[in-house]
């Protein structure tokens, strides 16, 4: 497994990224949030697919900006 806790400069891998997609089934559409947006991993994977949309927000970011990022993604 490729997982490590990296600068935000370097290359992340999500972890259990297979799996995730496979229990929330984007393949189908639909709007997700995710809550540990980061590097956008799991956004990035999700969006892949059509009729998706994500709500993003990343607490690691939150100290220095409170704010949600973006109103949301679409494909």
């Amino acid at each position: 497994m490729d997982a490590a806790i990296t600068p935000m400069m370097q290359k992340h891998y999500p972890v259990l990224l297979k799996e995730i997609i496979s229990i929330i089934s984007p393949q189908y559409g639909g709007t997700f949030i995710d809550c540990t947006f980061g590097q956008g991993g799991y956004t990035k994977k999700i969006l892949e697919f059509d009729k998706t949309r994500v709500i993003a927000r990343s607490w690691a970011l939150q100290e220095s900006s409170p704010k949600v990022l973006g109103p949301c993604w679409t494909r």
